[in-house]
């Protein structure tokens, strides 16, 4: 009895705050939508002792998938980071070139990047140019 009149409190105040909280132009419609979970709650023993069941929201676990967010950033900077050197190198320096970047990250966090791999010969300029703009330890050509 008593988890019944605390459902019955709560919902009531959930419904009041519904109200209070919508915009005008949309209060009947949350009137109807409230005055409906209330009526349920108030009806739910009734039907429980006709041997009767609610029907109860679950929504599956399996068709979420969790998504890490900073490992999607990470990615795209690492793919924007290799095509902008890619396309820095073909017009400061005229070198068609291609660059694998890693990126550093700690606890999540993206710290900026670590290394860029060139696949053409080395070069003093190429090398003290991209450590100035994005401000990686190594550069390394191969």
């Amino acid at each position: 009895m008593r988890s019944y009149i605390l459902a019955v409190a709560a919902a009531a105040v959930l419904c009041a705050f519904c109200d209070i909280l919508v915009p005008k132009g949309w209060q009947k419609y949350i009137s109807i939508l409230t005055g409906a979970v209330l009526l349920s709650v108030l009806i739910s023993p009734v039907i429980a002792l006709r041997g009767g069941k609610m029907p109860e929201l679950v929504l599956p676990e399996q068709d979420y998938v969790e998504y890490d967010v900073a490992k999607q950033v990470q990615e795209e900077l690492k793919k924007r980071v290799e095509e902008d050197v890619t396309e820095r190198l073909a017009s400061e320096f005229g070198i068609e070139c291609c660059a694998q970047a890693q990126i550093s990250a700690e606890d999540g966090k993206i710290t900026g990047v670590r290394e860029i791999a060139l696949d053409c010969g080395a070069n003093a300029q190429i090398e003290t140019r991209l450590k100035e703009i994005y401000g990686c330890e190594r550069v390394v050509f191969g």
